[in-house]
């Protein structure tokens, strides 16, 4: 059955970059090692795939990225999904030139930002926008309380082996509280009875982490409604179900994706290019096929 709530709604256009809220002299680097990524379930082949996180919504801020993440057929989907790709994309294939590369930036001012820590003791805490010390404090679950006032949570505390447990009606989510990074669910368990809860302590245990847990209890949520007008930055949902979407933004066509070149120090560029008076947009450059490759 349809879901009522997607009737009529407009909802605020997510292709809305989030560089406005960079400084100018933020360039993307999240190359990093495999320790920084032990709390995310994570693989080596992931220390190169989290390189195209943010890819399209960081403006004309320049980035590391492995060249995987950013083929041709790569960015030619992400030009015709409406986010052409305008950055100075700095193209690696191993761990030592994302350094240099990174290295580079800083030589020019910029300071680094990703969504992880970099290597440890690999860039000075000046060099970064978010300095490791600092990203840590915010990124613990455990200061939450510190951050958020208590009437916005949840019900939690620190558990502690050898507490006595009376687990609440609807039971609690056991997370891990240290600094380290988390995220997709990986270090989270759902435990509505005392069964699951002593499951939990021992995979917690198992991984090494049993004495950095919070423990939150688990509460039911309202859905929000929230009528919006449309506009010329919104996507409107209509039907019964929503399944029929109206963009205002127009969709990017085959002729109007962009040309990328590979500079001599391995990095991608845009070049405007201006078709009709519609503005500056890039046209497509078939001969990079990749010269990173070769």
């Amino acid at each position: 059955m349809c879901n009522p709530f997607w009737s009529d709604v407009v909802i605020a256009n997510p292709l809305t970059p989030i560089d406005a809220l960079l400084p100018d002299d933020a360039a993307f680097m999240a190359r990093t090692e495999l320790s920084q990524l032990r709390r995310l379930g994570m693989g080596t082949m992931n220390l190169d795939t989290v390189t195209g996180h943010a890819l399209g919504v960081i403006g004309r801020r320049p980035s590391v990225r492995h060249e995987a993440c950013v083929t041709d057929e790569i960015l030619a989907f992400m030009t015709d999904a409406g986010l052409p790709i305008t950055e100075d994309i700095r193209v690696y294939r191993d761990a030592d030139q994302a350094e240099r590369h990174a290295d580079d930036l800083i030589a020019a001012g910029y300071r680094l930002f990703g969504p992880y820590p970099l290597r440890e003791g690999r860039f000075s805490p000046e060099a970064q926008l978010v300095p490791a010390p600092l990203w840590r404090r915010l990124n613990s679950k455990a200061n939450l309380g510190q951050l958020v006032p208590s009437e916005h949570l949840a019900p939690r505390q620190m558990w502690h082996e050898g507490e006595m447990l009376e687990l609440p009606a609807g039971g609690v989510y056991l997370k891990f509280g240290g600094t380290e990074a988390t995220g997709a669910g990986h270090c989270v368990r759902y435990c509505p009875d005392t069964e699951s809860f002593a499951q939990a302590l021992d995979w917690f245990r198992a991984e090494g982490c049993a004495d950095q847990l919070v423990m939150e209890q688990a509460i039911d949520t309202d859905i929000i409604r929230r009528q919006y007008r449309g506009d010329a930055n919104g996507m409107q949902l209509s039907g019964s179900c929503g399944t029929a979407a109206r963009y205002a933004r127009p969709a990017v066509g085959q002729h109007d994706r962009p040309r990328f070149r590979l500079s001599p120090s391995g990095h991608r560029t845009g070049h405007p290019h201006r078709r009709g008076g519609a503005g500056a947009w890039l046209s497509w450059h078939r001969r990079v096929r990749h010269r990173a490759r070769r």
